[in-house]
């Protein structure tokens, strides 16, 4: 009976209190009042990161890289004469983890300087991907000889005609009759010598010639 009676008030109390009613009730929507309006999170704009990703090579000053002269024609410089040529890399070079940074056949750019007894290749950069980065190198000097192009048989055999040619106009000018065979014969080894000895010096550079170039101060390379 007293369980009976507690459960017949507890319902009159629900059904005659406003506070207990609304307990129970759904969530009222939000209040819409002049100036009001609603904050919708909005996210950040998305920045993509830059990543710089380069491959580095050091070298160091008396390290030794091989090249090679891009020519098809051998190469004749006088010894007092600067010109500018491009080699090749004969061998790629390689970070210390044995990555390629400068593929072989990359275009080394430079000149002949007069030095001396010779010439000698000076590097300034080597182009990589289409882009120039510096390079301090030269190679060993080229010591000068007399120009072969005017020292070669065929050479000399010219210069002994032309001596022969003027020790006949000359036995024709003094009178001689008879020019003996051993008066053109001297002319002749006269003229080929002559030929030899006036020969210039020239410092002679053969197409694809390889040739070593020391690392002449320190660089590091960056390359993208």
């Amino acid at each position: 009976m007293f369980r009976s009676s507690a459960l017949a008030l507890t319902l009159a109390l629900t059904a005659g209190s406003p506070v207990l009613a609304q307990s129970v009730s759904a969530i009222p929507p939000l209040p819409i009042e002049p100036g009001w309006r609603a904050i919708t999170p909005q996210p950040l704009p998305y920045t993509s990161p830059q990543f710089s990703l380069q491959s580095g090579l050091q070298l160091r000053a008396g390290e030794v890289i091989g090249a090679a002269l891009v020519s098809q024609e051998t190469l004749y410089l006088g010894v007092n004469e600067t010109r500018s040529v491009s080699f090749v890399l004969s061998e790629p070079l390689r970070d210390r983890n044995g990555l390629v940074v400068v593929p072989q056949g990359s275009v080394i750019e430079g000149q002949f300087q007069p030095a001396p007894g010779g010439s000698r290749f000076v590097s300034r950069s080597v182009v990589v991907n289409g882009r120039s980065f510096p390079l301090y190198a030269q190679s060993e000097v080229i010591r000068s000889q007399k120009d072969p192009r005017q020292t070669t048989g065929e050479a000399i055999l010219s210069h002994a005609l032309m001596g022969a040619g003027v020790g006949l106009l000359l036995g024709g000018i003094t009178g001689d009759r008879v020019i003996a065979t051993e008066e053109v014969l001297g002319a002749a080894a006269l003229g080929a010598v002559v030929g030899n000895v006036t020969a210039a010096e020239m410092v002679v550079v053969q197409p694809n010639q390889p040739m070593n170039l020391t690392i002449t101060q320190d660089v590091q390379l960056l390359l993208p």
